[in-house]
Protein backbone atom coordinates (compact mmCIF):
# COMPACT_ATOMS: atom_id res chain seq x y z
CA UNK A 1 0.00 0.00 0.00
CA UNK A 2 3.38 2.40 0.63
CA UNK A 3 4.01 1.43 -2.96
CA UNK A 4 0.27 2.88 -4.04
CA UNK A 5 0.73 5.56 -2.04
CA UNK A 6 3.98 6.42 -3.48
CA UNK A 7 3.28 5.56 -6.66
CA UNK A 8 -0.20 8.15 -7.04
CA UNK A 9 2.92 10.27 -5.69
CA UNK A 10 4.96 9.97 -8.64
CA UNK A 11 2.19 9.65 -10.98
CA UNK A 12 0.51 13.41 -9.90
CA UNK A 13 3.60 14.34 -9.78
CA UNK A 14 4.60 12.90 -13.02
CA UNK A 15 0.90 14.64 -14.47
CA UNK A 16 1.62 17.77 -13.32
CA UNK A 17 5.22 18.00 -15.04
CA UNK A 18 3.41 16.89 -18.08
CA UNK A 19 0.48 19.47 -17.96
CA UNK A 20 3.38 22.06 -17.31
CA UNK A 21 5.14 20.70 -20.00
CA UNK A 22 1.84 20.42 -22.07
CA UNK A 23 0.95 24.56 -20.78
CA UNK A 24 4.82 25.27 -22.16
CA UNK A 25 4.49 23.71 -25.88
CA UNK A 26 0.94 25.63 -26.04
CA UNK A 27 2.76 28.82 -24.62
CA UNK A 28 5.80 28.31 -26.99
CA UNK A 29 2.91 27.57 -30.30
CA UNK A 30 0.94 30.75 -29.46
CA UNK A 31 4.58 32.56 -29.67
CA UNK A 32 5.71 30.56 -32.62
CA UNK A 33 2.12 31.51 -34.21
CA UNK A 34 2.47 35.07 -33.28
CA UNK A 35 6.48 35.55 -34.24
CA UNK A 36 5.17 33.98 -37.45
CA UNK A 37 2.02 36.38 -38.12
CA UNK A 38 4.95 39.02 -37.14
CA UNK A 39 7.08 37.95 -39.88
CA UNK A 40 4.49 37.69 -42.39
CA UNK A 41 4.03 41.71 -41.81
CA UNK A 42 7.61 42.45 -41.66
CA UNK A 43 7.69 40.81 -44.97
CA UNK A 44 5.15 42.76 -46.09
CA UNK A 45 5.95 46.24 -45.13
CA UNK A 46 9.37 45.15 -46.69
CA UNK A 47 7.91 44.29 -49.86
CA UNK A 48 5.88 47.56 -49.89
CA UNK A 49 9.31 49.46 -48.72
CA UNK A 50 11.38 48.05 -52.31
CA UNK A 51 8.16 48.41 -54.12
CA UNK A 52 7.94 52.57 -53.00
CA UNK A 53 11.92 53.01 -53.75
CA UNK A 54 11.57 51.90 -57.25
CA UNK A 55 8.87 54.05 -58.20
CA UNK A 56 10.62 56.88 -56.43
CA UNK A 57 13.83 56.07 -57.90
CA UNK A 58 11.88 56.12 -61.12
CA UNK A 59 10.17 59.40 -60.52
CA UNK A 60 13.64 60.53 -59.95
CA UNK A 61 15.03 59.72 -63.37
CA UNK A 62 11.62 60.77 -64.82
CA UNK A 63 12.37 63.59 -63.46
CA UNK A 64 16.22 63.93 -64.27
CA UNK A 65 15.39 63.25 -67.53
CA UNK A 66 12.82 66.45 -67.74
CA UNK A 67 15.15 68.55 -66.11
CA UNK A 68 17.71 67.89 -68.53
CA UNK A 69 15.56 68.63 -71.63
CA UNK A 70 14.34 71.78 -69.81
CA UNK A 71 17.95 72.98 -69.24
CA UNK A 72 18.67 72.06 -73.12
CA UNK A 73 15.57 74.51 -74.18
CA UNK A 74 16.62 77.18 -71.06
CA UNK A 75 20.40 77.04 -72.67
CA UNK A 76 18.93 76.92 -76.84
CA UNK A 77 16.64 79.94 -75.78
CA UNK A 78 19.46 81.66 -74.24
CA UNK A 79 21.41 80.95 -77.07
CA UNK A 80 18.78 82.90 -79.00
CA UNK A 81 18.91 85.50 -76.43
CA UNK A 82 22.44 86.36 -77.52
CA UNK A 83 22.22 86.32 -80.97
CA UNK A 84 18.84 88.75 -80.81
CA UNK A 85 21.06 90.59 -78.47
CA UNK A 86 23.83 90.49 -80.82
CA UNK A 87 21.68 91.81 -83.81
CA UNK A 88 20.25 94.51 -81.79
CA UNK A 89 23.74 95.57 -80.59
CA UNK A 90 24.75 95.70 -84.33
CA UNK A 91 21.40 97.50 -85.53
CA UNK A 92 22.13 100.23 -82.94
CA UNK A 93 25.93 100.41 -83.89
CA UNK A 94 24.40 101.08 -87.55
CA UNK A 95 21.67 103.25 -86.08
CA UNK A 96 24.21 105.48 -84.52
CA UNK A 97 26.52 105.43 -87.40
CA UNK A 98 23.36 106.94 -89.05
CA UNK A 99 22.69 109.62 -86.26
CA UNK A 100 26.60 110.80 -87.27
CA UNK A 101 26.09 110.83 -90.63
CA UNK A 102 23.01 112.96 -89.95
CA UNK A 103 24.31 115.37 -87.85
CA UNK A 104 27.52 115.44 -90.16
CA UNK A 105 25.21 116.95 -92.67
CA UNK A 106 23.67 118.88 -90.30
CA UNK A 107 20.10 117.28 -89.71
CA UNK A 108 19.63 117.57 -86.26
CA UNK A 109 15.85 116.36 -86.45
CA UNK A 110 16.82 113.18 -88.54
CA UNK A 111 19.38 111.97 -85.68
CA UNK A 112 16.89 112.80 -83.31
CA UNK A 113 14.12 110.30 -84.76
CA UNK A 114 17.09 107.60 -85.77
CA UNK A 115 18.06 107.55 -82.23
CA UNK A 116 14.14 107.86 -80.74
CA UNK A 117 13.81 104.57 -83.12
CA UNK A 118 17.24 102.76 -82.08
CA UNK A 119 15.69 103.21 -77.97
CA UNK A 120 12.34 101.90 -79.53
CA UNK A 121 13.98 99.06 -80.76
CA UNK A 122 16.12 98.46 -77.81
CA UNK A 123 13.04 99.09 -75.45
CA UNK A 124 10.76 96.62 -77.64
CA UNK A 125 13.63 93.74 -77.29
CA UNK A 126 14.30 94.21 -73.78
CA UNK A 127 10.65 93.78 -72.81
CA UNK A 128 10.69 90.89 -75.33
CA UNK A 129 13.89 89.12 -73.26
CA UNK A 130 12.15 89.86 -70.25
CA UNK A 131 8.46 88.73 -71.24
CA UNK A 132 10.18 85.11 -72.33
CA UNK A 133 12.75 84.89 -68.90
CA UNK A 134 9.89 85.51 -67.04
CA UNK A 135 7.72 82.96 -68.74
CA UNK A 136 10.68 80.74 -68.66
CA UNK A 137 11.19 81.24 -64.89
CA UNK A 138 7.32 80.33 -64.46
CA UNK A 139 7.75 77.00 -66.20
CA UNK A 140 10.48 76.04 -64.16
CA UNK A 141 8.64 77.46 -61.03
CA UNK A 142 6.04 74.97 -62.37
CA UNK A 143 7.87 71.61 -62.57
Amino acid sequence: SQKYVDMETINRMMQGVVDALRNDKQVLANELSSMKDEQRTLINRYTKLVSDLKDLEDDKSNKDNQMKVQQDEITTKIEELDRYTSDNIEKTKKTIDLQDATEKIGSGRLALEAETTALEQATQQQERTLTYLQNEVSKLDDT
